[in-house]
């Protein structure tokens, strides 16, 4: 049961942060917020350009 909890709570952490995510960008709905600018800069930004992150948004941006 302890496990069972511990996904409940994770799931509602997740549903948090993509409210406040929302609220940041001002977005009413996730499909608004899939189509809100990443903006990633310092530190951050060096480690997703390291991995790859910036491109893979860049290709998934002109598919659309």
């Amino acid at each position: 049961m302890e496990s069972a909890d511990k996904v409940i709570d994770k799931i509602k952490e997740m549903g948090e942060e993509l409210r406040v995510a929302m609220f940041l960008t001002g977005c009413k709905t996730v499909e608004e917020l899939k189509d809100t600018e990443v903006i990633v800069t310092g530190k951050a930004k060096e480690i997703a350009e390291q991995r790859g992150f910036i491109e893979r948004i860049k290709r998934k941006k002109k598919l659309r």
